[in-house]
């Protein structure tokens, strides 16, 4: 692999005031619609009578129970401009979209139970939000819809200080291809958390939580049903740019179903740790897309685990990705199944990939870092990794005796491990004649020399044609739980390919991976309430590595 493509490959992902793009051209139209987010932050507008509003020094309280604001009703807007005074706006009828506003430092609360929808262009159906300070929350538990052109569902913003915390536990829904369904953002200082119990659906996005740059740690989580069905969607994101952790959890249904998505997305920009886990059902059903991310931009370690069922089933897919740029450790876990292969890659770290026994990973597996580590916790694995300008490849077999086989292509080099599971071996007698045809010399020695709670060493290296791969392979399809993954040995660096008309194309190039390079993009969220950027993601051109 050429250092170009090494170069490439470090720059991946960037997000906020970084050089380096995430992705796509996104969230909010530049600064024409900050103004207009900000306009409506600082304008309340004049009660509707349908809400019925209360006041007292330390609270300002408005609630609808009919059908308030009929098929002509506007936009309800509630804001308590008193010292530490809380602003608190609830649906259970019919209404056309409001908001739960604060200018003093109180708490803003926005709750809808029963039929709400924002229907105009930039419309938030149900927003809670706090200007100097105090903490906001949105949530829905009846149905919600904001069906104009980059509407959001439910919508939690703090400006200098407070936690925002956006919920949905009925049906929610930003039906337009550049919508979100449910977002939480901190501009300053606070965490932000974002989730899903019921059913949510985006365009853009469909859940994510994004802290500020002052510190704060950011939280998006499904449990019920979510999908983001637009081009360059995500499911579930978290992000944080000011030094905290993001957690990006799925433990229900998730899917980005439109050309280069993400199904499950967790980053930091400055510093701190970023997980992406998935323990349900998640997809990325478009061509070019990932099913689970995890990416640090300066410092922090990144981990995406899958112990669920997860799959890129577009072409170009990766299954699960992991990425640190500047420090830290990527590490992929994964006791679940996997389509659409592994890619991690480690710019002064250790890329490392744990698999679990009952995992299953179909597709191939890249690792670039300081070292390459492969972790195996149980069961028989028949492995084929394709490592490129990085350290030794280290194999911890927990005991297990392992065969490795490496082959140089290039500057990459593809390594075969094959791991046998001892406690199976009664089993299956007559496929590990066959395997230990070929190697019965050095598993006598091994097995002879070798205790229950005895680390397992390397058994020998095998000669470099197919011979050994071939016998193993052979000797595994009789033994219970087996775990494979193939990259066939190529004459050049593996490739991820396959472009659709409008969709940006991933490529792969062995272990470096072109991901998302290009030019910040115009899309923030600006103004009293912070900065977010969507960064737009470009192909680059394959090289023969």
């Amino acid at each position: 692999m050429s250092d170009r493509t090494l170069a490439a490959a470090s720059q991946t992902l960037r997000r906020g005031t970084s050089s380096l793009t995430v992705r796509h051209s996104r969230v909010r139209q530049a600064a024409g619609h900050a103004v207009i987010l900000t306009a409506l932050a600082l304008i309340a507008t004049p009660a509707s009578a349908q809400f019925i509003c209360t006041t007292t020094p330390t609270d300002r309280t408005c609630t609808n129970s009919s059908n308030a604001q009929g098929n002509a009703g506007a936009f309800f807007t509630d804001t308590a401009a008193g010292a530490n005074q809380n602003d608190t706006v609830t649906n259970t009828g019919t209404a056309k979209g409001f908001e739960s506003q604060t200018t003093g430092g109180g708490n803003a609360a926005a709750s809808n139970f029963g039929s709400n929808a924002a229907n105009g262009a930039l419309g938030e159906a149900i927003e809670a939000v706090t200007q100097n300070g105090g903490a906001a929350t949105a949530s829905n538990s009846g149905s919600n819809a904001a069906n104009g052109a980059l509407g959001v569902g439910i919508e939690a913003r703090t400006g200098i200080s407070g936690d925002a915390t956006a919920s949905n536990s009925g049906v929610n829904a930003a039906n337009v291809i550049n919508g979100i369904g449910i977002v939480a953002v901190t501009a300053t200082v606070g965490n932000a958390t974002a989730s899903n119990s019921g059913a949510n659906t985006g365009g853009l996005e469909g859940i994510v939580a994004s802290a500020g740059g002052f510190g704060g740690d950011a939280t998006a989580s499904n449990s019920g049903t979510n999908a983001a069905n637009g081009p360059n969607g995500i499911g579930i994101e978290a992000v944080t740019n000011g030094g905290g952790t993001a957690t990006a959890n799925n433990s229900g249904s998730n899917a980005a179903n439109g050309c280069g998505g993400i199904g499950i997305f967790a980053q930091t920009t400055v510093g701190g740790s970023a997980t992406a886990n998935n323990s349900g059902s998640n997809a990325a059903n478009g061509p070019n897309g990932i099913g689970i991310a995890a990416l640090t931009q300066n410092g922090g370690n990144a981990t995406a685990i899958n112990s669920g069922s997860n799959a890129a089933n577009g072409p170009g897919g990766i299954g699960i990705f992991a990425s640190t740029l500047n420090g830290g450790d990527a590490a992929v876990i994964n006791s679940g199944t996997t389509t659409g292969g592994v890619s991690i890659s480690a710019t002064g770290g250790n890329a490392i990939l744990t698999d679990i026994v009952g995992a299953r990973i179909v597709g191939a597996i890249e690792m670039t870092g300081t070292s390459q580590m492969v972790n195996f916790a149980g069961g028989n694995w028949l492995l084929t990794i394709n490592t490129s300008g990085g350290g030794p490849t280290i194999v911890n077999a927990g005991g297990a005796p392992f065969v490795s086989s490496s082959t140089t292509v290039g500057k990459s080099t593809i390594t075969q491990v094959a791991v046998l599971d001892p406690t199976v071996f009664a089993l299956a007698d007559r496929s590990v004649a066959n395997f230990t045809g070929d190697l019965s010399q050095l598993l006598q020695d091994r097995f002879a020399a070798m205790s229950s709670g005895a680390g397992g060493g390397a058994l020998g290296f095998a000669p470099n044609d197919s011979s050994v791969a071939a016998s193993a392979q052979a000797a595994f399809a009789g033994i219970p739980s087996v775990a494979m993954s193939y990259a066939p040995v190529q004459s050049a660096p593996h490739s991820r390919q396959g472009a659709a008309a409008g969709c940006a194309l991933l490529r792969h190039h062995g272990v470096g991976i072109g991901l998302w390079r290009g030019p910040p993009a115009a899309r923030r969220w600006r103004g009293a309430f912070g900065s977010r950027h969507r960064l737009r993601r470009r192909a680059r051109h394959r090289s023969p590595g």
